[in-house]
């Protein structure tokens, strides 16, 4: 369930970076100090923005960083990060980025689910009050009704 993932400690808001690279640290930052990942993930996606550009900005304002379990994922989880202020990822229509979610998948299925309800949370209404979101409580709140048992699904 998404909100088995996304806890207090996985969230942060108003983080004020310069760059997206700053953008990717930040957002990896929690999956690292927690110990789900190792240094090397931030790496893998640094290489993968290297090597095909700007794919993760995957809607206007959004940004999903992830990387192949392979490359130091040692448990499945996910940060949520909003910034103080959008940074350009060089994505053209998609920038500027204002949100950071940073999946870390363990294999290709047991993700699934959390990825499910968090692209429903993505597609509602609910989005802008994430996105501006100053407490970390008011997304918490609305991360709940979007996981299974919270209502919507």
């Amino acid at each position: 369930m998404l909100d088995d993932l996304l806890t207090r400690e996985f969230i942060k808001t108003d983080v004020d970076v310069s760059t997206w690279q700053e953008a990717v640290d930040e957002g990896i930052r929690p999956l690292i100090e927690k110990g789900c990942v190792d240094e090397i993930y931030k790496d893998a996606i640094l290489n993968l923005f290297s090597k095909l550009g700007p794919y993760m900005v995957v809607v206007p304002g959004i940004v999903f960083l992830h990387a192949r379990p392979e490359n130091g994922v040692k448990k499945i989880s996910m940060s949520l990060i909003t910034l103080k202020k959008p940074v350009n990822f060089g994505s053209g229509i998609n920038d500027p980025v204002k949100l950071v979610i940073t999946l870390a998948a363990i294999d290709n299925e047991s993700h699934l689910n959390a990825l499910g309800e968090l692209m429903e949370l993505l597609m509602s209404e609910d989005l802008p009050k994430v996105m501006d979101a100053k407490d970390k409580e008011e997304i918490i709140k609305i991360i709940k009704k979007y996981s299974i048992g919270g209502g919507i699904l």
